[in-house]
């Protein structure tokens, strides 16, 4: 067992077994709180997503690019 998860706005309550289902569920929830943002210049900020390798480094990404690309990973880090 990696983690405990007691839910957010999109997971229902389980154990995470890995840290890179931990970093889709950041980013799950990122998304989601970037989605209720209705700000100017909100299409350009830039969100420190987590990569989705587990590294756990940080990819800063527009919500655009994040939907487009299907999550968040470093360059050589996407699984083929």
């Amino acid at each position: 067992m990696y983690a405990r998860y007691s839910g957010g706005a999109h997971k229902p309550r389980g154990t995470v077994n890995s840290a890179s289902e931990l970093a889709r569920i950041v980013n799950t929830e990122i998304r989601a709180l970037a989605d209720s943002f209705e700000v100017e210049g909100h299409a350009e900020a830039l969100y420190p997503f987590m990569c989705e390798d587990g590294c756990g480094e940080k990819v800063p990404l527009t919500l655009a690019a994040y939907i487009a690309a299907n999550g968040a990973w470093l360059d050589g880090h996407k699984p083929d």
